[in-house]
């Protein structure tokens, strides 16, 4: 049996921008979510929370566990999934739909997961369960409007990770320069590849899901997801090579392996 949860949050969802979120319990019970307020939740309607001498670190939990204390009567552990989740998913639904819509969406999401969870039969990790759920909703908001997402500007999203499908530049402060502006072009580039491409790489390199965890948040096969990523590595690097006029093939989209 799982221990109580804490009552601290170490951070509100800082990509909502909404000062309450609030949704219908999985048990049927109003829980409002403090999305302004770092470190606090209400409290599941009518429940008390447990003694502090019985609570132990949101950061010891397992996404699993939160999930388990929520459906036992402790709403107040969905925060913790947010806050653990919230960059994950506003970044695969700006890199979807947009930056500009990002925030809302994402905040359907998760209110999509909240009233889901009794359906959520750990089947795959909760992580990949919420990214389907992501992916799907923002798929459906893509067919409303029949387009594409817009341009992310690396300021926008602030990730470094982008350097994973971009070759080693020399040191130096031109070099460094040089590095942002070539950034800047493949994040252009990156949105120009077909839909599948581009979700299969923003999954794969940048919220850095296994192949396994790909396949099952884009409900495809696992070979089909091998196969999206080697190709839209190899249109990407055919795109870069032809933007910025680097004739050398090597390094130009550096191959991530799986630790």
């Amino acid at each position: 049996m799982s221990s109580p949860r804490p009552d601290r949050l170490r951070q509100g969802p800082v990509c909502f921008t909404r000062s309450r979120l609030e949704t219908e319990s999985p048990l049927s019970e109003s829980v409002i979510v403090d999305v302004d307020r770092p470190g606090a939740i209400a409290a599941r309607k009518g429940q008390a929370r447990p003694e502090v001498a019985e609570k132990r670190a949101l950061s010891d939990a397992t996404d699993e566990e939160l999930v388990q204390w929520i459906a036992a009567g402790d709403a107040g552990a969905f925060a913790s999934l947010v806050d653990r989740h919230k960059r994950g998913v506003c970044f695969l639904a700006a890199r979807m739909v947009g930056a500009e819509e990002a925030e809302d969406l994402a905040q359907d999401v998760f209110l999509r997961a909240y009233r889901a969870l009794p359906a959520f039969r750990g089947a795959s990790s909760f992580r990949t369960w919420l990214y389907r759920i992501a992916r799907n909703h923002c798929l459906s908001e893509l067919r409303k409007g029949e387009r594409r997402a817009p341009h992310l500007s690396i300021e926008e999203e602030g990730d470094e990770k982008v350097h994973a499908l971009l070759p080693e530049p020399p040191e130096g402060l031109e070099a460094a320069i040089e590095k942002k502006e070539v950034r800047r072009r493949v994040r252009a580039l990156v949105d120009r590849l077909p839909d599948s491409y581009r979700t299969a790489l923003t999954l794969f390199y940048l919220n850095e899901l296994k192949y396994d965890e790909v396949a099952d948040t884009m409900e495809i096969p696992l070979g089909t997801v091998k196969t999206l990523i080697h190709r839209a590595r190899l249109r990407l690097r055919d795109l870069v090579v032809a933007d910025i006029g680097r004739a050398e093939e090597p390094g130009i989209v550096a191959k991530r392996t799986e630790g």
